[in-house]
């Protein structure tokens, strides 16, 4: 790994050439996080003493689950709440993230401790903008921020490109399928005899799989790996250059983030009208509930 080949290269040009180097390399299992706590450089023909403590992880924090039905469907608009909402939602708003701005924080701190931690970049949003913005900031060098309050992926994985598309994929196909039944083969060469079924649960099954699949690329573990700080929370503007995140209503001590520059990127959402008679109390989707449906729409 680069750390690995960077301590090599500082070890070996710190002592002579005639000195017996020795590196231990440990392989970790996937989402395990590790601190080096202490590395005590020895003189020559000592032992060199590693002090590793093991850090909590996504894999090791609670996680969704099926018992979390109606919290899922009340704070994030999804269900159901199967195998596959289960991993897009341990990605995009991992269930008990922890907002560690402060690194050097003793154990047990606040979070709220951080003494407004100066970022090159803010975003506050997880969307497309969001992502992009942070993490190509971060790339160039600057430290970088994101703030999500909801899904991180926004519209275009959740709600709108990626299922959109997966149904249109669907769609395309049982049209091309009717159309060779009903040409009975003139066409094409393609025969189908007897009826042709559609599995409308299948087809939002398959949705659901796709999008869970590409759900780690907007995942908050990516833009870790990236060089983003994420913080999960809503995000608000507390003078020209300083945001707070706050987890719930009536958190006592949010995180306060000062930055050189923010961007806004929290999107757009469906607004429901209030004139229509009715429509309240009538089964009516949005593109935030249209990708939940389980049985077709007759």
């Amino acid at each position: 790994s680069y750390f690995s080949r960077y301590l090599v290269s500082k070890v070996t040009s710190f002592y002579p050439p005639s000195m017996r180097l020795v590196c231990l390399f440990l392989t970790l299992p996937t989402n395990s996080a590790f601190i080096i706590n202490q590395i005590n450089f020895p003189q020559l023909r000592q032992t060199t003493t590693i002090y590793v403590k093991e850090t909590s992880t996504t894999s090791k924090m609670t996680e969704w689950s099926g018992d979390d039905v109606q919290q899922a469907k009340d704070q994030h608009k999804m269900w159901p709440l199967d195998e596959y909402n289960i991993k897009l939602l341990n990605e995009v708003h991992p269930k008990s993230w922890a907002n560690n701005a402060n690194t050097n924080a003793d154990d047990g701190e606040d979070e709220g401790a951080n003494n407004e931690i100066l970022f090159d970049f803010i975003a506050i949003g997880a969307g497309a903008g969001g992502l992009v913005s942070s993490r190509q900031a971060a790339r160039r060098g600057a430290k970088s921020a994101m703030i999500s309050f909801n899904l991180a992926g926004g519209d275009c994985l959740n709600v709108g490109c990626v299922p959109s598309k997966a149904l249109i994929r669907c769609a395309r196909m049982i049209r091309e399928v009717r159309k060779a039944q009903q040409n009975n083969g003139d066409d094409f060469g393609v025969r189908i005899s007897g009826d042709v079924e559609v599995d409308f649960g299948q087809i939002m099954r398959r949705m659901r799989k796709l999008r869970a699949e590409i759900s780690p690329i907007d995942g908050h573990e990516k833009g870790k790996e990236i060089g983003v700080e994420v913080f999960q929370g809503f995000g608000r503007f507390v003078d020209e250059n300083t945001v707070e995140v706050v987890r719930s209503p009536g958190e006592k001590n949010p995180i306060r983030l000062k930055f050189k520059k923010a961007a806004i990127c929290t999107g757009g959402r469906a607004t429901i009208p209030n004139n229509i008679p009715g429509l309240e109390k009538a089964p009516y989707t949005t593109n935030e509930t249209l990708f939940n449906l389980i049985r077709g729409v007759r």
